[in-house]
């Protein structure tokens, strides 16, 4: 009974994102309309915040938009296509939607309105709302509204340094970053230390392998072997990631 209860939560849930946010063809029409009409209001109405101010009767003589209504003379009415992206930014969902319009031969692209969503908020329009982009840059966005709920969050590791043989000290570092620094040792920056409260891990990079030593309260251990890259990043995003098994399967010193 319990597992059906929180099921229906999270149905409905998805339901509310969905419909919350489910017709950004409708405030790009508003969009292209605000424009046609010079209508401030309207424009206000679908801008982000921080654009809200430079809105006003003075917007529609600028010469970029004044391309734009130019360009919107020649608009059937009709929507092309919508596609759309997410990613988790700063700890928030970002649903991005681009909405294709009408072709423009001249420009060699096509014409769009970008919207984006944050935590399941009113569409708002990224900029000045309408552009030209290629339709390869719109044929990299999918054309399902990706499902908020299942966008996974990048995992912070507040408690984790990294310090280069260089000196580079990089405090709270991502598993990429962790990764490209591994990736980037050489003669030259031939170590890396991986350190947080309770102990610490660090590799030192040779032309015959990398090697790996670590400690914490129990000790200092060295591994008795040398690994090649795969291997010393797979336990280093172990360890950081905090799992029970990262130093299993290799002989200690």
């Amino acid at each position: 009974m319990k597992k059906l209860y929180v099921t229906l939560i999270l149905v409905l849930i998805a339901l509310q994102l969905i419909f919350a946010i489910s017709n950004p063809e409708e405030i790009a029409n508003e969009i292209i309309k605000a424009y046609q009409n010079s209508d401030e209001d309207l424009l206000k109405k679908h801008a982000s915040g921080m654009l809200i101010p430079a809105i006003n009767e003075t917007l529609f003589s600028d010469p970029e938009v004044i391309k734009i209504k130019t360009m919107l003379e020649n608009w059937n009415g009709k929507i092309i296509e919508t596609r759309y992206a997410a990613e988790e930014m700063a700890g928030k969902i970002v649903l991005s939607s681009v909405v294709y319009f009408m072709d423009c031969p001249a420009e060699n692209g096509l014409g769009v309105v970008i919207l984006s969503s944050v935590d399941n908020s009113d569409w708002k329009a990224i900029g000045f709302g309408i552009t030209i982009i290629e339709s390869s840059e719109f044929e990299k966005f999918s054309l399902q509204m990706p499902d908020p709920i299942n966008i996974e969050t990048k995992k912070e590791y507040k408690k984790f340094t990294i310090e280069m043989a260089t000196g580079e000290i990089i405090k709270n570092p991502s598993i990429e970053q962790l990764e490209e620094l591994l990736a980037s040792l050489d003669d030259d920056n031939f170590f890396l230390s991986l350190s947080h409260e309770d102990g610490f891990i660090q590799t030192a990079y040779s032309e015959n392998g990398f090697t790996i030593e670590y400690s914490n309260s129990d000790g200092y251990f060295v591994a008795s072997e040398l690994f090649d890259l795969e291997k010393v990043v797979q336990v280093f995003s172990k360890y950081m990631n905090e799992e029970k098994d990262w130093k299993t399967n290799i002989d200690w010193e």
